[in-house]
């Protein structure tokens, strides 16, 4: 199983994104919606939607390491997803958040520009 090694790099940034965002959400989880009242907090719809997006971020990760089409069609999905759920803190949150947000978009362009990256093939005479 030969797979283009930007898909590989693509599949190792999307896993490892997804495991950091998974495991950050949970201790949001475990608080459930007794903090919704926090402003200084995602409410807990979109820390249950983040887990959900990181999970099956996770399943992409491993759909693109076996070089599989649904992988990178899954992938595509999710990173897309992500970047919508990102517009809010770049939108609504101070600047640190922001600059952060920011970032998370960057990461996120980065593993579609992989994703569809082709590879050029070398003609042998």
């Amino acid at each position: 199983m030969t797979r283009p090694r930007s898909v590989t790099i693509a599949a190792i940034l999307l896993f490892v994104y997804c495991l950091w965002n998974a495991v950050q959400t949970v201790p949001q989880l475990a608080q459930g919606t007794a903090n919704d009242s926090n402003l200084n907090q995602a409410p807990f719809a979109m820390s249950l939607f983040g887990f959900t997006l990181a999970i099956f971020g996770l399943f992409a990760s491993y759909g693109l390491w076996r070089n599989m089409k649904w992988g990178k069609v899954l992938a595509l999905v999710v990173v897309a997803l992500d970047i919508l759920y990102t517009l809010i803190p770049l939108l609504v949150a101070p600047l640190p958040i922001k600059i952060i947000a920011g970032g998370a978009i960057v990461y996120d362009i980065v593993i579609i520009l992989l994703l569809l990256w082709r590879e050029s093939k070398v003609v042998t005479a």
